[in-house]
C-alpha cells in the first residue's frame, strides 16, 4: 500500500523516475546499485530510495509515540501513520497530515470546494496522468468481541479516491459492527449518520440486484448510468443501488497519510480494539463508521494482511477478468501442505489454511476452518495446482510462476458476489541463483552476504542483520533488480495474459 499510495498520488517527479532505471544484472555494480537506492542522492525520486532509507521507521515511531505520550487525550496523534509518512511518503510531498484526496478532475475540484471550512490544507490528486495506476487501498476494522462471534475478528474495508466502505453484506456483518451497505466520498468516511434521508433509501436495498451489463431490458438503466444518474458500476455487472446526497456530520477529515498507516498496521492486529486508551497510546487508528441501517460507531483499523495479503479481493468484487499477482515470500514452496502452513495467507484464497493453524489476537482467536470459511474465493483443488507449477518453475533454473484459469467461488463476507472465471498468473520473487550468476563479481559478493546473514530475498529491510561491509542500504536495489529479472523471464505470460483479458 505505501507503493502504490506514493505511485498514485505523487506529483514530484515522472513514472520514470519514480519506478527507476531498469539494470540487467551484469551491469549492476554496486555504484549503479547504490545509485538505485538514491544513496547520497540529494534529491532522489526513485522509491527504491525511499524503500533504502526505510530503517528510519523504527526511529519515527517510537519519536511519534513519545509525543503523543505528552498530547492531551482529546487531540489526535496518529502515531503509526505519522511514522508510515515520515519513512514512505514523505519523499514524494504526501506525508501532510491535514489532508485529503481525491481523483484528478470534477471530484479533485469538488473536494476542495467541499473542504474550503476546514483546516484542510491540500487536496491530493490521485491519477494526475493516465499511466498511474487507479489505487484500491484495502484495511480491516477490528470487530470488538461481543461474546456471539469469536471469529469474526476483522472487517474489511476500502478506500479509493472515489469513495470509502465496507463490502461486506450488511447482513453478514456481525452485530457488534453494524456497517456494509453504504459508499460514501473520501472526505465524508469519518462520519455519524445522516439525521434523514428519502423514502427511496430504504427501498433501494430491498430492490438491490445484480445483472449483466448491456441486457437490452435494463437499456435504460445504462442510459442513465452513462449520464451518472443513480447507478454504480462495477464490470461485468452492475449493482442497482439507490444514490443519494445526504448530510453527514464529518468528525474529522481523514488524511492519506492515514489511509496509508491504517493499510499496514500491523501492530494493530495483536492489539485490543476495545481498549481505547492503550489503543491511541499504541499509536492505532480508530474512525466514526456507519452502515445502510444509519447506525455505526467508533472503530479501530487495522491491516489486511490476515484476509487479504494479496490484494486479490478488490478485482474480484469488480468482477476483473485477468490478475497478475506478484508476491514475495519468507519460503521457498517445497510441497503445497507445507507450505499452506508456513504461508496460511496465500491458502486462505482457496480454503486451505490447515485447521491446526490459527492467527490469535486480543480479540480473539481465528482458528484454522474459520480463517478458510472467511477468505476462501477459489476452489480447493486450484491450490494445489499453483504451488506445483511454482515449485516445478523455480526448479527448472527460471521464474518461479505459475498460470491457471479458476472458478471464483463467491464470498458474501468478502463482498465477492457472484461466481465466474478468471485467469491467474502468480509471480513469487525468487531465482536467486541463476539470477545473481550473471551480476559482477563485487555484487555477487554482497548478495551471497545477504543470503548468509538475511536469508536474501526472503527478508524483510527493516530486519536485515546486515551490517558494515554488507551495506544493507543496497539490499533494496538488489531485491528490485531481481523482482524485475522475474517479470522479464516471464514477459511472454504477461503479455499473452492482457491479450487474452481483451480478447475477452
Amino acid at each position: 500500500s505505501w507503493f502504490n499510495t506514493a505511485f498514485s498520488f505523487q506529483q514530484v517527479a515522472s513514472n520514470a523516475e519514480f519506478l527507476g532505471e531498469a539494470v540487467v544484472p551484469a551491469q549492476l555494480t554496486p555504484e549503479r546499485a547504490s545509485a538505485a537506492a538514491g544513496i547520497g542522492v540529494v534529491d532522489a525520486k526513485s522509491f527504491d530510495s525511499v524503500v533504502a532509507a526505510a530503517d528510519r521507521f523504527t526511529l519515527a515511531f517510537v519519536r511519534s509515540i513519545v509525543t503523543q505520550a505528552f498530547t492531551p487525550a482529546k487531540e489526535l496523534v496518529r502515531g503509526w501513520s505519522v511514522a508510515v509518512g515520515e519513512t514512505y511518503l514523505e519523499r514524494h510531498g504526501l506525508s501532510d497530515v491535514d489532508s485529503s484526496f481525491a481523483l484528478h478532475g470534477v471530484h479533485h475540484e469538488k473536494a476542495k470546494q467541499t473542504l474550503k471550512p476546514h483546516a484542510t490544507k491540500v487536496v491530493y490528486t490521485a491519477c494526475r496522468e493516465p499511466a498511474m495506476p487507479f489505487p484500491i487501498i484495502t484495511c480491516c476494522i477490528a470487530c470488538p468481541d461481543d461474546g456471539t462471534d469469536a471469529t469474526s475478528l476483522f472487517l474489511p474495508m476500502e478506500w479509493t479516491p472515489l469513495y470509502v466502505g465496507v463490502p461486506t453484506l450488511p447482513s453478514v456483518c456481525p452485530p457488534s459492527v453494524p456497517l456494509g451497505g453504504v459508499l460514501v466520498e473520501p472526505i465524508g468516511a469519518c462520519s455519524t449518520p445522516p439525521s434523514a434521508v428519502s423514502s427511496a433509501w430504504a427501498q433501494a436495498h430491498k430492490r438491490c440486484a445484480l445483472r449483466p451489463r448491456g441486457t437490452a431490458a435494463h437499456a435504460h438503466e445504462d442510459e442513465a448510468e452513462e449520464r451518472g444518474e443513480g447507478l454504480l458500476a462495477y464490470h461485468p455487472h452492475v449493482a442497482a443501488t439507490h444514490v443519494e446526497e445526504v448530510a453527514v456530520a464529518v468528525r474529522r477529515v481523514t488524511p492519506l497519510v492515514e489511509v496509508a498507516g491504517m493499510s499496514s498496521a500491523f501492530g494493530a492486529m495483536g492489539s485490543n480494539s476495545t481498549r481505547t486508551c492503550l489503543w491511541r497510546k499504541a499509536g492505532n487508528p480508530s474512525l466514526s463508521l456507519w452502515g445502510y441501517a444509519l447506525r455505526g460507531g467508533d472503530f479501530g483499523c487495522c491491516d489486511a494482511a490476515r484476509y487479504d495479503n494479496l490484494a486479490i479481493y478488490p478485482q474480484l468484487r469488480r468482477g476483473v477478468r485477468a490478475l497478475l499477482i506478484c508476491f514475495a515470500s519468507a519460503e521457498t514452496p517445497n510441497d503445497a501442505e507445507t507450505f499452506a502452513a508456513k504461508v496460511p495467507y496465500l491458502a486462505a484464497y482457496f480454503g486451505c489454511v490447515p485447521k491446526e493453524s490459527a492467527f490469535e489476537s486480543p480479540n480473539g482467536a481465528l482458528q484454522g476452518d474459520g480463517w478458510n470459511a472467511f477468505c476462501r474465493v477459489f476452489e480447493r483443488e486450484g491450490y494445489e495446482a499453483i504451488v506445483n507449477q511454482l515449485i516445478q518453475s523455480a526448479a527448472s533454473g527460471g521464474a518461479a510462476y505459475a498460470r491457471a484459469r479458476l472458478l471464483v467461488v463467491p464470498n458474501t463476507f468478502q463482498g465477492v458476489n457472484h461466481a465466474y472465471e478468471v485467469d491467474t498468473l502468480w509471480l513469487l520473487n525468487e531465482g536467486r541463483d541463476e539470477w545473481s550468476a550473471d551480476l559482477p563479481a563485487d555484487s555477487k559478493k554482497l548478495v551471497d552476504s545477504y543470503t548468509q546473514i538475511d536469508s536474501f530475498p526472503h527478508t524483510a529491510n527493516l530486519q536485515a542483520k546486515s551490517k558494515g561491509k554488507h551495506r544493507p542500504e543496497l539490499m533494496s536495489a538488489y531485491l528490485s533488480n531481481l523482482a524485475t529479472w522475474n517479470v522479464v523471464k516471464i514477459e511472454k505470460e504477461i503479455r499473452n495474459l492482457i491479450e487474452s483479458a481483451k480478447i475477452e
